[in-house]
């Protein structure tokens, strides 16, 4: 790490250049250094699960802000916007325990990866969460009629995302399957 002095052109400039540069600022002395690498640090049970559990509160938040005709429940803070009060509600409402690390999740990232819907994720994130997921769910979630949420509860049930509970028509719950 060299110490700049002096340097008129990068008086309070801080940050990062490209992916080998960072420039910093320290007791109010000016550092730059080489990009510090974290290949080798491998993160712990607990930070892996609050990650997960972050990313999907951002993909909950997310669908939240891209749905604002959805009754939200929640309440939004003053200056908070309606991203960050879904991020707050769904960590509030979804502490999950290090002990739980063992079953594998759905993340966002695999389900973009596996050429899901927004709307697809939303309704599993939100099925994941909460553990069952109804017809009348489905409609208030996505604003669609009722047939139009058998249908989209049948292409997630043919995809094997999801499974009924066995019974027909007004009582129908479904449950994700595992990975």
């Amino acid at each position: 790490m060299a110490k700049m002095k002096g340097n008129v052109v990068m008086h309070g400039v801080t940050g990062t250049f490209g992916d080998e540069i960072v420039i910093k600022n320290r007791k109010g002395q000016q550092y730059i250094s080489r990009l510090p690498t974290t290949d080798h640090i491998i993160p712990t049970d607990n930070q892996t699960l609050n990650r997960e559990s972050f990313a999907d509160a951002v993909t909950y938040a997310k669908w939240i802000r891209e749905h604002p005709d959805v009754e939200i429940p929640f309440q939004i803070k003053p200056n908070q916007t309606r991203y960050q009060a879904a991020i707050s509600y769904f960590r509030r409402t979804n502490k999950t325990q290090p002990s739980n690390h063992s079953k594998k999740r759905y993340t966002i990232k695999a389900l973009k990866e596996m050429n899901f819907t927004e709307r697809q994720i939303g309704v599993i994130m939100y099925t994941q969460k909460n553990g069952t997921l109804t017809n009348g769910i489905c409609r208030a979630l996505l604003g669609i009629s009722k047939p139009s949420a058998s249908r989209f509860l049948k292409q997630l049930v043919d995809l094997n995302i999801i499974r009924s509970s066995g019974v027909k028509g007004v009582g129908s719950k479904y449950q994700l399957i595992p990975l």
